[in-house]
């Protein structure tokens, strides 16, 4: 470039800035990166950012990290919690308007290692449960019911009365034969406890059953629509004294249809802790919650895997 026009452009720079009084406009050294909860992902960019979880897992694609979404199987963006004051999420709590509601465990499979020690296979027959990162898979034979049931940390199953959210992926029966999934609580054996969940053998329903050791009662009804998609959430309330209910209630989402049953089981499974059964058919099971109501005390620090 010619330098007097070089010397013109200067020059002519100045005198603007003299005349419109303006500031010359300076580069700034890049703004630190701020990562409050120091996990590696800065907090523009952290799906909990007051919250260490690198791994950034959302199971419900809600835009807020398990680590510290108060619904962590039921999207809930908003985050609500305005019906009582137990801190579990509106869209999930069991007890929406009564205080007592506890998240007691919560496993999304991240480490297969840990599986064996943190779950018990009950069922008979051949059973392939194979655990994966992010997922269980379940292989039953024939008609064989299996059942995964939750341990502590220590290898001890977890037992009393549980609210328990449930998600994975199932394929439905396409033949004329039999497939039965459900959330369950309060089992101890792959027969007994409360359980919410899908039943097909002509036509896909919601079912709840209350299974004891002697006896086995259920009933279901039909799904909203015809299934489009294999993902399932299902969500058992179990019944509760303390919360003054008799019936067990069911919600199941599977792909696009839901079924909504209520029931008031003549038993009570006794023992036994949260998880879930299936017969007839293969299914992946991604995550899994269990709630306790325990008005008057507070809530133990929960099981997160």
């Amino acid at each position: 470039m010619n330098a007097r026009f070089v010397a013109v452009l200067a020059l002519g720079a100045a005198a603007c800035n003299q005349v419109f009084d303006l500031v010359p406009t300076k580069l700034r050294p890049d703004a630190p990166v701020v990562d409050e909860d120091a996990d590696g992902v800065a907090d523009g960019l952290d799906n909990c950012p007051d919250v260490a979880n690198p791994s950034q897992v959302d199971d419900d694609r809600d835009g807020i990290g398990d680590a510290c979404d108060n619904c962590p199987l039921v999207a809930n963006h908003s985050q609500d919690h305005i019906g009582d004051a137990d801190a579990v999420g509106d869209a999930c709590d069991p007890h929406p308007e009564l205080d007592g509601d506890c998240l007691i465990l919560f496993d999304t499979f991240t480490d297969p290692a840990t599986f064996a020690t943190h779950w018990t296979v009950l069922g008979a027959g051949t059973i392939a449960v194979t655990p994966s990162s992010g997922f269980v898979s379940i292989v039953p034979t024939g008609l064989n019911l299996v059942a995964l049931v939750a341990n502590d940390d220590n290898g001890t199953m977890l037992a009393g009365i549980f609210d328990v959210e449930a998600a994975g992926s199932v394929s439905v029966v396409t033949s004329s034969g039999t497939l039965a999934i459900s959330a369950i609580s309060n089992a101890s054996t792959a027969q007994t406890g409360y359980g919410c969940g899908l039943l097909q053998t002509n036509n896909l329903v919601a079912q709840v059953d209350s299974t004891t050791s002697s006896s086995s009662t259920n009933t279901g009804d039909f799904m909203s629509s015809e299934p489009v998609g294999t993902d399932f959430l299902f969500r058992l309330r179990s019944p509760n004294a303390a919360a003054g209910e008799t019936t067990l209630d069911c919600r199941a989402d599977y792909g696009l249809a839901v079924g909504l049953v209520h029931f008031t089981p003549p038993q009570t499974p006794t023992g036994g802790g949260p998880g879930i059964r299936l017969v007839g058919g293969p299914a992946d099971l991604g995550a899994i919650a269990a709630y306790r109501f325990q008005p008057g005390t507070s809530c133990p620090t929960p099981i997160m895997r």
